[in-house]
């Protein structure tokens, strides 16, 4: 969706600057069904791809939901299995044979939230999440989009690079709460310009139509937090959801009968490692523990960052440990003779909704070339500081380490060094887009945060621009690698990129100088 609405900027003035012409009347109109299908054909094709990839390793993918049982004596583990029913007037599901595991991990993740029908009556029907989005087969027309963090911010950027009339509504005026403010700032002022409309300090009040359904037009009104007074946003088409993100209940997969600890439904600890939480694996195998063989992954980990890559990492830990660790590897069947267990893989949610079964495989393992050493070594945990990540808005924000306010918190103001810089790439200059920019302010920044004192560690690198994604890579590698200040002055920059900005920037918020550069 991003990269579609980023062609659309190629159509326009950007296309113009570079010799495109632009014809008005002759410009292409965007399909919305044909990118709702390319999506869905893409989302099903990946997931063909996981469960085409599991069987040749040898894998059994079990389409089920899955619940822990209490440990057994021997440390095994029960998993009791069910599937729906799927009759449509009813909930109910039927039991499936159980699984036995010496380890199981549980990666459930989490699903988007919608108000209750107690606070919002109607919601559940008349609007809809961030993940229904994509699956639309209509244009969701006129867009309200509720909510302040990175995906409602991304989903408004490329429905409005698409052609669509865009309103986010927030009950705060901090969007990107959890990232750096300037940063998160030059966003906003990015999305603003290109035509998105802001409503802040209000939360939804009412949402009404004259249809029961979210495809119809419907009013909407907002109160304000401070005066509590009731406004009229207006008639939008569509109304979605980006509020955050919850976790399966821990209910769900048997949390308490396997002893996993759990807060706000997502796993803190448990019998697993003791001493440690789950998402800080010991390297070491537990002297005794009531239940040694159940971890957990990914985003239903307390403090985990919402990221697949993490996620991924965490997997790579999880099993590299269970391999330096020789625990017998795998499940069976409880009707069947434990020495004969085998490899499955239990989601504990649809993986792929397709509705195939998959026969149990072959136990020959694949052939592949021997693993070199370090690919066996166990990673260290997860670093949620150095993690990389980025807001595929616009103007993309990627970013690693600590914002400029965190930095402060742990550090003191004078315990900090900010140096920045504030632009225009050179895509902005060539298509002259000061004209829809307010007073031509910039629309990239970059920042480099660091400690105020020898030998001047960095602590975050912040960079706002035209694919600033691919950037953001290098500076986490070289953060992970202990960079510093005198480090990052000394880097000749690649000429013109958006990374150089990182390296030449020189001024320092200490000093108080403007730090928008006046040419490139």
């Amino acid at each position: 969706m991003h990269r579609a609405a980023r062609l659309g900027d190629a159509f326009g003035v950007l296309g113009s600057a570079l010799g495109w012409p632009s014809v008005p009347d002759k410009a292409p109109a965007h399909d919305w069904p044909a990118l709702s299908s390319s999506v869905t054909s893409y989302v099903r094709s990946l997931n063909f791809g996981y469960r085409s990839a599991l069987q040749k390793e040898g894998v059994d993918y079990i389409n089920a939901f899955g619940q822990l049982g209490p440990c057994a004596d021997d440390g095994s583990l029960v998993v009791a299995c069910t599937a729906p029913t799927h009759e449509s007037d009813s909930d109910a599901e039927e039991p499936l044979p159980d699984l036995v595991a010496s380890s199981v991990v549980v990666a459930t993740g989490t699903r988007p939230v919608l108000p209750s029908e107690d606070d919002l009556p109607g919601v559940s029907s008349l609007a809809i999440t961030s993940d229904d989005l994509f699956s639309l087969r209509e244009s969701p027309g006129r867009v309200l989009v509720v909510g302040g963090g990175y995906i409602a911010l991304e989903c408004a950027g490329f429905l409005r690079g698409l052609g669509l009339p865009v309103t986010v509504v927030h009950r705060s005026d901090r969007f990107l709460r959890a990232f750096d403010s300037d940063a998160s700032r030059a966003v906003v002022q990015d999305l603003t310009a290109r035509g998105v409309q802001f409503r802040t300090g209000l939360s939804l009040s009412a949402i009404t139509s004259e249809a029961s359904h979210a495809g119809k037009p419907k009013m909407v009104r907002a109160r304000n937090a401070e005066t509590g007074e009731e406004v009229s946003l207006g008639e939008f088409d569509t109304v979605m959801f980006a509020i955050g993100r919850q976790p399966l209940s821990p209910s769900r997969f048997g949390a308490q009968n396997a002893g996993v600890e759990t807060a706000g439904g997502r796993v803190t600890g448990g019998h697993a490692w003791p001493g440690h939480k789950l998402c800080e694996l010991s390297s070491h195998v537990p002297e005794s523990s009531t239940c040694p063989g159940v971890f957990a992954v990914g985003d239903v980990l307390q403090g985990s960052s919402e990221l697949t890559p993490v996620a991924i990492q965490q997997g790579v830990r999880v099993a590299r440990l269970l391999n330096q660790a020789g625990w017998k590897y795998g499940a069976s069947r409880a009707t069947e003779d434990p020495a004969s267990a085998t490899a499955f893989s239990l989601d504990g949610l649809d993986l792929g909704g397709l509705g195939m079964e998959v026969e149990p495989s072959q136990r020959a393992p694949p052939s592949r070339p021997t693993p070199a050493p370090w690919q066996l070594a166990v990673p260290p945990p997860v670093d949620p500081t150095l993690v990389p990540t980025a807001v595929f808005t616009p103007a993309e924000y990627a970013c690693v380490g600590l914002s400029e306010e965190e930095a402060i918190r742990q550090y003191g103001q004078d315990g900090v060094e900010v140096v920045w810089s504030k632009f225009d790439d050179l895509e902005a200059r060539l298509a002259s887009q000061h004209a829809w920019r307010p007073h031509g302010e910039p629309g990239s920044l970059a920042k480099v945060v660091a400690r105020r004192e020898e030998p001047w560690n960095v602590l975050g690198f912040h960079l706002v621009g035209p694919e600033a994604s691919e950037a953001i890579q290098g500076f986490a590698m070289a953060l992970r690698a202990g960079v510093t200040l005198p480090d990052v002055a000394s880097c000749v920059g690649v000429h013109p990129t958006l990374s150089e900005e990182l390296v030449s920037a020189h001024v320092t918020r200490r000093s108080g100088a403007d730090p928008t550069k006046s040419s490139c």
